[in-house]
């Protein structure tokens, strides 16, 4: 044992102590004398060769067979030159010193499992790319500088590492995985090392060390805050079990070291991670709970304080104003009598003494807070609770904006101002943003017509009545001040909180009490409360909701403790923000949590009426006026006629009662008020909205099940039958200040039954009047009808409705019939702007799945010039809609493209602006296989990780995800904006080593950043730059479509380094235009940019459906001679003809013929690795002439353009052909796809002429002499030497007159003349192999031509045909150019000389 003395005991001494120590109790009893049996080393691991003696070394290199390598310090805090010298040098030494021994079996190094703690996933392996430096520069560094040197250099050493402790033993590890590979050796990694479990007592520890700190100062009473995560994982391993894995992995490494000398050879030592197990985790959670549960079996006799967490609030300061007449100090006195405070007053009487009044308005100037009191709140607070806000709907805007917008903003810069800020939450409403039915805990700043800034800008220009006349301007489809002005505080918020702690809290329609400090407390008439005491009181007998809409009541007492639970998690995140300055921990925008019924526990309208129904005979009121009842309309019309005879009739009876008494009317007051409450309240009594609570049920599972007790807040734990009982009786007794008493409640009973009576004895009369008016005047029952059409109807009788137009176009009737269907949308039409898409009936011939409604509507009105870069769609969750401009300035939603001619824009009868706009394809949102799988916010990343759950047909992602995951590029995939992402499905990863060249850049490679584009509005082959576009690499991204309807994508990697190759990819979308939160995807069947395949292997990619597909049947239909060729080659180019080049009938007769074909398709292949590039440069002389593996043919390129303009055409066989897809890069070539198939005729000899840009000159010449007439004639067989154009500007040199003659329209004759030279006209043509051979017999062959005979000679020249005419040498420039009625030769100069240009004297 290696041991050293420590803390002035001496080694002797050390182990004496062995003797009286708990942990070898157990081994004393069963052998006293085992400390005989130890020989202890004197060393130390600081020290150059550990501190040993050459004799001591001596005996371990010649005696020791089994190393275990445990010292380290463990100090977070440890210098680094200690740490480095004891964890990382010492680890260096012992591995030096094992190398000497010569009997050794086994090595153990025990590291750490956070020893890589810079990662979060750490599987056991090396992670040598995590160091700044490797261990032996490190050391060599340790070795030059001094102490304090290496010390202040720390920060750049640790990088990512947290302390000195984990970057050593990082190091270490690199110091065993280099030194230690020859050994038999081993890495055991443990977590973090408690007491023993079992062996060889329960619970023995002998430190302070890790989690031990937190239990000791816990249960002694000293700790009182710990900083963890709960749902994190401890990673907590019992000592006596690392013992045990020490011994296991010592066992393991020894058996492998006897088969490494049996020749299986170990690479690296294997490493060992030990940690708990998914299959018995445990939680931090779990731990302090464990504690918390047991600190009272095992108390501390030495505890010095009770040990639990508690919270002091030294002083609370509340702004407060005067109000309808009272002062400040009158109102923090009222609160000794205010029932809500009852239950705080028994607890601690003088509680106010803590509360300090600021004086104070959120509707003032800076508050209204004196200097005095800011430099006060400045100092002191730590928390702030912004609740202060005014809740009317018909505020003038100019009074909203002062207290809820203008009034936030001052509270946040008073908040920047204070030192200790440790939470700040602004109080705003879950339906701050009601213009949308789904409501993410998001910010939606898109929804609102102009920003904070500049409103409150104009509001401080313009006078309080012009700014509330142009109230409308404002608020657009907000239906009040009050939503307008908090949409507009949360952007204050998001805006100018982003750098405090700060969050918002958006609470739903706020009830009762349901619990704290007492149950069914209110004092106030907002929202359903008014409606339920106006009900209970007989008064109210009509409202305007829809029964099967979501009531999203919440509790006063829930909300209060939510809010508190939420400051309480933003300062926790504040604390996590401030310890690690990662980018992780950074808060963009504070977070925002709603808070309304859970989808686990709803309450409907319908719920609510029935329970209150059920519940009013139970607490009646003393003060009704009549018996209550209520009648619900779901429909705005006819609520407004049930009011004429439910409130308005018996009003005036009423207040003519009140007025023939002597008293003041009252009754049609009343009911005006609440009817114009009622119809602001329209929209949200018969709108269904749902909100996302992520941020919520996360903060609720943080908090321990005590937590949750005392500060309740689960809406899931509501029982609503009780929660009305309770509003009923609290209402009785704080509204109706009617008491609890028994007498009360018999009275009010009484008063009940007696107004049913009377109730009975008015709708038996009002049924008689009915009757009797029916039956003796039939006349006035019409005219009362025609009366109230006209004051209740008449208003929405008005103009035109959009149904109406979608009901009355036929070829609209299949999208109307749907929208009947849906109650929402129908809602939206009747009472909200919106603009709707709406497909044609031929758009849903050509869909095939479902068709969700809600997609295809936005709550806001835009035209065709409006239509932003994206709207929100109003389906669940509401996923965008993406606009973009397609091809000839058409406007396109996603993938469908607007009919401009056929958009329609109304005004419904709510006077709402409506826009409708005809589509031709149905818009497919991205859908779910189970309603469970959470939607909201699916951005690229989130879309790629929830994949298996969605509807993507058979295409998996999790290769690619997890090189995504892997390259830590997951940040791509979130980022906000606009984007088209390039998605490779598990398919296109069938290689087994594609996946491993898939790293960052390749990755970036797959996104066109702030460009969203969907097949139908892309630009054919427009380049697009990618996200991998820098100095040194650059990759564009481009669409095309096939003319068999197929789309593909392609990389091109224009500028490329050692591990990413110019060239192009090509990839087809398998499954395109998924829309996501963030941009749109399209999935693809292989990834770009990498170049992985041979030219074979790429053409044997396309065998199934692929866009070369009949070119590789072709080829194998050839026989296997033509595929062996290609694959000898090793640098080759293909020229692949299209699928739809083979749809010509000349082709069907070749291709049977197997020779024929296999020299035609050896005419596209050539033996060199050939680019556009390549081509451009061997294009110097116009024409680039290439040869192919067909023996003595040749391939003529020419490139017009440059860079994506470019357009390349190649001749061969007489075929002039255009590349469609140019650089298709494989590992051995290039391929290039092509419209045509070479070496297949499909022109005639004029057509050939026309379009050849080697043969204009001809062309012309032939054109304006009438020559060319006779070419067309596929009755003949013509065999034409035609001079390429450098042909003819040789002639100018050589006879400059004649040359210009030649091309004069006077001088046509001779011209002609001229071409009928070369033109020779036979039962057959003539090829070059064929005049060769014919010269070998004859000195001269003769050709019959229209101009009597044409007399050449044939010959063979280094493999190029040369003609030999009138003692001159004329090279073949191409031969046996096939035409369907002939051949051309071009040659290099015209059968020509100075006197065939003779023109006489004038």
């Amino acid at each position: 044992m290696l041991i050293r003395p420590k803390k002035g005991v001496s080694i002797r001494d050390r182990i004496a102590k062995w003797d009286t120590d708990p942990v070898f109790s157990v081994l004393l009893k069963l052998n006293p004398k085992f400390s005989d049996r130890v020989t202890a080393i004197a060393g130390d691991c600081a020290l150059p060769d550990l501190g040993i003696s050459v004799e001591d070394r001596k005996l371990l290199v010649n005696e020791v067979q089994i190393v275990l390598h445990c010292a380290a310090t463990v100090r977070f805090d440890e210098p680094l030159h200690v740490a480095l010298d004891i964890n990382t040098r010492g680890t260096l030494l012992v591995v030096q010193l094992a190398k000497e021994m010569r009997r050794l079996e086994t090595f153990v190094h025990v590291s750490t499992a956070f020893s890589n703690c810079v990662i979060h996933h750490i599987n056991e392996a090396y992670y040598p790319d995590n160091l700044t430096c490797s261990s032996d520069k490190v050391l060599k560094l340790r070795e030059i500088l001094s102490n304090d040197l290496i010390d202040n250099m720390s920060p750049a050493f640790l990088k990512d590492f947290p302390n000195t402790y984990t970057f050593t033993k990082a190091l270490a590890e690199q110091v065993v995985q280099k030194e230690a590979s020859g050994l038999p050796a081993c890495i055991f990694r443990p977590g973090l090392i408690l007491a023993t479990f079992k062996d060889p007592i329960p619970g023995w520890t002998d430190n302070l060390y890790g989690p031990i700190s937190l239990l000791h100062g816990g249960v002694y009473g000293v700790l009182r805050v710990m900083l963890v995560d709960k749902k994190a994982r401890a990673h907590i391993v019992p000592v006596d079990y690392c013992a045990n894995m020490v011994l296991s992995t010592a066992w393991k490494t020894a058996v492998e070291n006897v088969q490494k000398k049996e020749n299986v050879s170990l690479k690296d030592p294997p490493i060992y991670n030990y940690a708990d197990s998914d299959q018995n985790p445990v939680k931090w959670l779990n731990f302090s709970k464990a504690v918390e549960d047991r600190r009272f079996d095992y108390p501390l006799e030495k505890m010095i304080w009770y040990p639990f967490l508690h919270t002091t609030i030294k002083r609370i300061y509340v702004l407060i104003r005067p109000k309808n007449g009272v002062s400040i100090s009158e109102r923090i006195v009222a609160w000794d009598t205010d029932p809500v405070f009852s239950v705080l007053l028994k607890l601690n009487p003088k509680f106010s003494d803590r509360v300090t009044a600021i004086a104070g308005d959120c509707g003032l100037p800076d508050l209204g807070i004196s200097v005095e009191d800011r430099k006060l709140l400045v100092t002191e607070v730590q928390i702030v609770l912004h609740c202060a806000a005014t809740v009317r709907f018909d505020e003038p805007l100019h009074v909203a904006l002062d207290i809820n917008t203008r009034g936030t903003l001052l509270v946040v810069q008073l908040a920047k101002e204070m030192r200790r800020l440790e939470t700040f939450v602004h109080v705003s409403t879950a339906f701050s943003n009601c213009v949308i039915h789904h409501i993410n805990e998001a910010y939606y700043p898109e929804k609102l017509a102009c920003t904070f800034d500049k409103i409150l800008e104009l509001r401080e220009m313009l006078s309080n009545d012009l700014i509330d006349n142009i109230a409308p301007a404002f608020l657009k489809d907000f239906p009040n001040t009050y939503t307008f002005t908090k949409a507009l505080a949360e952007q204050v918020v998001q805006k100018e909180a982003s750098g405090l702690p700060a969050c918002i809290f958006r609470p739903a329609m706020i009830f009762v009490t349901l619990k704290e400090p007492i149950t069914g407390w209110t004092d106030n008439l907002y929202g359903p409360i008014s409606i339920l005491y106006g009900y209970v009181l007989g008064v109210l007998h009509v409202t305007l909701l829809d029964k099967n809409a979501r009531a999203h009541i919440v509790p006063v007492d829930y909300c209060a403790n939510m809010v508190l639970s939420t400051a309480w998690n933003t300062a926790v995140e504040n604390v996590y923000r401030k310890k690690n300055s990662s980018t992780k921990f950074l808060l963009k925008d504070p977070t925002i949590y709603n808070y309304a019924t859970s989808d686990k526990n709803p309450i409907k309208w319908l719920n609510f009426s029935n329970a209150v129904d059920a519940q009013r005979l139970v607490y009646p009121l003393e003060q009704m006026i009549w018996y209550p009842f209520l009648k619900i309309y779901n429909k705005l019309c006819d609520f407004e006629l049930a009011i004429l005879f439910y409130h308005i009739l018996p009003g005036y009876v009423i207040d003519m009662v009140l007025r023939l008494k002597g008293q003041k009317p009252r009754m049609i007051r009343i009911y005006n008020k609440y009817h114009k409450n009622m119809k602001d309240l329209a929209l949200f009594a018969i709108t269904n909205w749902t909100f996302s609570m992520n941020n919520s049920d996360h903060l609720l599972e943080c908090m321990t099940s005590e937590d949750r007790k005392l500060f309740e807040c689960d809406m899931n734990s509501v029982n609503w039958d009780e929660y009305f009982g309770v509003a009923l009786f609290g209402m009785r007794e704080y509204l109706a200040k009617e008491k609890p008493t028994e007498e009360s409640f018999i009275s009010a009973r009484k008063t009940l039954k007696r107004f049913h009576t009377y109730h009975r004895i008015v709708q038996a009369a009002a049924c008689g009047t009915v009757v009797a008016s029916i039956c003796l005047s039939a006349l006035a029952a019409l005219l009362l009808l025609c009366c109230c059409w006209c004051c209740c109807f008449a208003p929405y009788a008005a103009g035109a409705e959009l149904a109406d137009k979608l009901r009355d176009d036929s070829e609209l009737s299949q999208f109307y019939s749907l929208l009947e269907q849906n109650p929402v949308a129908n809602a939206t039409l009747a009472l909200r702007s919106c603009t709707i898409f709406v497909p044609t009936n031929e758009a849903f011939q050509r869909h095939n799945g479902t068709t969700h409604v809600l997609y295809h509507i936005t709550t806001a009105a835009f035209s065709q010039n409006q239509l932003k870069t994206s709207v929100s769609s109003d389906m669940e969750g509401n996923p965008p809609l993406y606009i973009t401009n397609g091809r000839n300035g058409d406007i396109y939603v996603n993938n469908a493209r607007i009919i401009p001619s056929l958009s329609v824009e109304l005004t419904n009868r709510e006077g709402k602006r409506q826009v409708m706009h005809i589509i031709d394809e149905v818009l497919e949102p991205l859908t779910a296989k189970s309603s469970t799988t959470d939607m909201n916010n699916m951005d690229a990343m989130k879309f790629m990780r929830h994949a298996d759950q969605l509807n993507l047909g058979n295409n998996g992602l999790r290769t690619y995800r997890s090189q995504v995951t892997l390259m830590k590029k997951e940040s791509l995939y979130e980022s906000p904006g606009f984007h088209t992402f390039l998605v490779p499905v598990d398919e296109g990863f069938k290689l087994s080593t594609r996946s491993s060249l898939v790293d960052a850049k390749v990755i970036d490679g797959h996104v066109i950043p702030n460009t969203v584009i969907f097949t139908a509005a892309s630009q054919h082959d427009e380049p697009k730059t990618s996200a991998a576009f820098e100095d040194q690499l650059k990759v564009t991204v481009s669409f095309f479509r096939q003319k068999d309807g197929k789309m593909y994508v392609k990389s091109n990697t224009i500028s490329g380094d050692a591990k990413h190759p110019q060239g192009v990819v090509l990839a087809e979308i398998v499954k395109a235009n998924i829309p996501i939160r963030n941009g749109v995807v399209h999935l693809i069947h292989r990834p770009l940019m990498i170049i992985d395949t041979t030219v074979t292997q790429f053409l044997q990619e396309n065998t199934e459906n692929g866009a070369l597909r009949k070119f590789y049947e072709v080829i194998m239909d050839a026989g296997g001679a033509v595929l062996d060729g290609i694959n000898s080659l090793s640098e080759v180019t293909i020229l692949a003809p299209s699928n739809e080049a083979w749809n010509i009938s000349s082709i069907d007769n070749i291709v049977r013929d197997r020779k024929r074909m296999t020299d035609i398709l050896n005419m596209h292949i050539i033996k060199d690795r050939l680019n556009v590039e390549k081509i451009r440069q061997k294009n110097a002389n116009m024409i680039a002439q290439v040869p192919t593996v067909n023996n003595r043919t040749f391939l003529y390129f020419n490139v017009k353009g440059e860079g994506s303009d470019a357009v390349v055409t190649v001749e061969g066989g007489g075929v002039n052909a255009t590349v469609l897809q140019a650089d298709v890069a494989q590992t051995n070539g290039y391929v290039h796809i092509i419209d045509r198939v070479l070496g297949v005729p499909h022109t005639t000899v004029l057509g050939k002429l026309s379009t050849d840009p080697m043969m204009s000159d001809t062309y012309k010449m032939g054109e304006f002499s009438h020559f060319n007439d006779q070419l067309n004639n596929t009755q003949r067989r013509y065999t034409f030497f035609v001079p390429r154009d450098k042909g003819w500007q040789k002639t100018e040199l050589d006879y400059p007159s004649a040359h210009k003659k030649l091309f004069m329209r006077d001088f046509y004759y001779h011209s002609k003349n001229l071409l009928e030279r070369h033109l020779v006209i036979a039962d057959h043509v003539y090829t070059m192999k064929d005049l060769a051979q014919m010269s070998l017999t004859t000195d001269s062959v003769v050709l019959p031509t229209l101009r009597d005979s044409l007399k050449v000679k044939v010959e063979e020249e280094a493999g190029r045909y040369v003609i030999l005419w009138n003692y001159k040498k004329i090279n073949v420039y191409r031969p046996d150019v096939e035409c369907t009625n002939g051949i051309i030769h071009v040659i290099d100069y015209p059968l020509m000389e100075e006197k065939d240009i003779v023109v006489s004297g004038g």
